[in-house]
């Protein structure tokens, strides 16, 4: 989907020989040379390959998800540049290659890559310790990529991943692209313990790409690492370098994806302030034109957001096309607002309905108007909801996260109708400002928690606020 910048950094030192071969072994039955077998040749030891484009010094062939070149003038066709196949005979729809009777070594990049465009639904391909360059690839459906591990095997690639997949114990992605990108329908893949690098280059490249014009349904990620962003924000305009983004848009809903002990912004290793975000940790977001579909079934489960620059976690939905149900619990929020620039928030929901948010433990941020927590509603969705549920969550605010105490701020805001804050603890010995917020909310429940929080006003309504029901609640 995304065109790669040039290669960044090398192979991993020590990969000898010996690996290679190694490599060939598990991954190419076809041969050490790596060149398909001929499947009902015409001409004895030749096969027939499609002319799938023609530009003016080359003709690009196709078989079997195989590519070659056939540049002009020349009696060879080559793969990644370098001879494999003699043309016997050329037409306007086809030619006919012999493969060469002396094959130079495949380099494991070509060879992985034709492995995996040639791949069959169930078949294993096992990858071992290296660095490998794939370019842009999409993997077949029903196939298993199994690296040696995300530190020792790394796919320097953009994977368009579709159905019934898995890939596991793999470092994917390179600056200037997202690592992967679902094709359109994609179901019931799943990543397991796998390192995700990328982002930056061209404006709205994350690091994990969902929908974004293509539906999908069913995927997982199942203790896994994504790094900040690459991308630089700067401080012109919104250039949305998020970490992970779901983006349900018209016609291609998003829905039951899974984060399952995910430790999102991990550091990308740039030196300074590398971990978090440049912009949102994740963002969940429907588009706001007719024909949408609202994304529906978020959850994260056991993880921890590093503290982004601008919101940690943000999942938003549109009048339209309402999305629902979010699912957040025993996760750990280390804060948000890092570098205090256009939105500063730890959690932000506006507004989805069945959103749950418990057993979570979150530490301070910075910002303004619901910097730790804030749901909101424009007033567009005609009264439906959200009715959210916070309930056993810790907010320490004490502690020391690095990130400086606001004292100007208030840290919850509940809006909207029906919301539920309940058998929570907050922590907040600094600040004058109320510690929950209701604004313009109805019949909202702000009951059984502990406010440990000084002298500081634990509750406060704004004008508008009616049927809310906020006692008894234990202050300290």
């Amino acid at each position: 989907m995304h065109a790669l910048t040039p290669r960044e950094g090398g192979h991993a030192p020590g990969r000898s020989a010996a690996v290679v071969v190694l490599f060939f072994a598990l991954i190419l039955p076809v041969g050490l040379s790596g060149v398909p077998a001929s499947f009902g040749a015409t001409t004895p030891g030749a096969m027939r390959f499609t002319v799938v484009k023609r530009t003016p010094r080359a003709v690009i062939l196709q078989r079997h998800g195989v590519r070659v070149v056939a540049p002009g003038g020349r009696s060879v066709a080559t793969i990644g540049g370098v001879p494999r196949y003699r043309v016997v005979k050329r037409t306007s729809r086809y030619y006919l290659l012999r493969p060469l009777d002396t094959q130079p070594p495949m380099k494991a990049d070509a060879a992985l890559r034709a492995s995996i465009l040639t791949a069959k639904a169930g078949a294993v391909i096992t990858i071992p310790a290296g660095a490998f360059d794939l370019g842009s690839i999409r993997v077949p459906d029903g196939v298993t990529l199994q690296g040696a591990g995300p530190q020792l095997t790394w796919l320097k690639a953009h994977i368009d991943f579709g159905s019934d997949q898995t890939f596991r114990d793999l470092k994917i992605g390179v600056l200037g692209a997202s690592a992967v990108h679902n094709v359109r329908d994609a179901t019931n893949t799943t990543f397991e313990r796998c390192h995700f690098r990328g982002g930056g280059g061209r404006a709205w490249t994350y690091v994990i790409d969902l929908g974004s014009g293509a539906a999908a349904h069913d995927i997982k990620f199942k203790d896994c690492e994504v790094e900040r962003n690459l991308g630089v924000q700067g401080s012109g305009a919104d250039r949305g370098y998020n970490d992970i983004t779901i983006w349900s848009a018209a016609g291609h809903p998003v829905t039951d994806i899974t984060f399952d002990g995910v430790h999102m912004g991990v550091s990308n290793g740039a030196g300074g302030h590398d971990t978090g975000s440049p912009r949102f940790d994740i963002e969940c977001y429907t588009e706001g034109v007719a024909g949408t579909h609202g994304w529906k079934n978020i959850t994260l489960n056991n993880c921890v957001l590093e503290a982004a620059d601008m919101e940690t976690a943000d999942f938003a939905d549109y009048a339209g096309a309402r999305a629902s149900g979010v699912l957040i619990q025993g996760c750990t929020f280390a804060g948000g607002g890092y570098a205090a620039s256009y939105f500063s928030n730890t959690l932000n929901f506006e507004m989805p309905l069945g959103v749950v948010v418990r057993n979570n433990v979150f530490q301070r941020g910075l910002g303004s108007w619901g910097y730790i927590l804030n749901v909101t509603d424009d007033g567009t969705k005609g009264g439906s909801g959200p009715g959210a549920i916070f309930t056993g969550n810790t907010f320490d605010l004490d502690a020391n996260d690095g990130i400086a105490p606001v004292t100007g701020g208030w840290p919850i805001v509940l809006m909207g109708y029906d919301n539920q804050f309940t058998n929570n603890t907050v922590k907040c010995h600094y600040g004058a400002l109320p510690i929950v917020t209701l604004d313009r909310a109805f019949r909202s429940t702000v009951t059984g928690n502990v406010f440990d929080v000084g002298g500081r006003t634990p509750i406060a309504g704004t004008p508008g606020s009616t049927n809310d029901s906020i006692s008894p609640n234990s202050v300290r």
